[in-house]
């Protein structure tokens, strides 16, 4: 669910999944986390059930949008 979390929530995930991966250089980490992030957006569909579709899908693109953007 955290995918759909709110920003300022899913951006705080963020920073303690790169804290976890923080053995890995820059670019080994952006190309990586690119990979999964991209992997998410290109399912049809994020979440498998309708409620959590329904309620936080856009949402959780959006946040995996931004994530991406800012790995550049």
């Amino acid at each position: 669910a955290i995918l759909g979390a709110p920003h300022d929530r899913f951006d705080a995930y963020e920073a303690a999944v790169r804290h976890e991966y923080a053995f890995l250089p820059e670019p080994d980490w952006r190309r990586g986390r690119s990979r999964v992030l991209r992997m998410f957006l290109d399912l049809p569909r994020v979440y498998l059930t309708d409620a959590f579709r329904e309620r936080l899908e856009a949402r959780a693109r959006r946040n995996i949008a931004r994530a991406l953007s800012r790995l550049g």
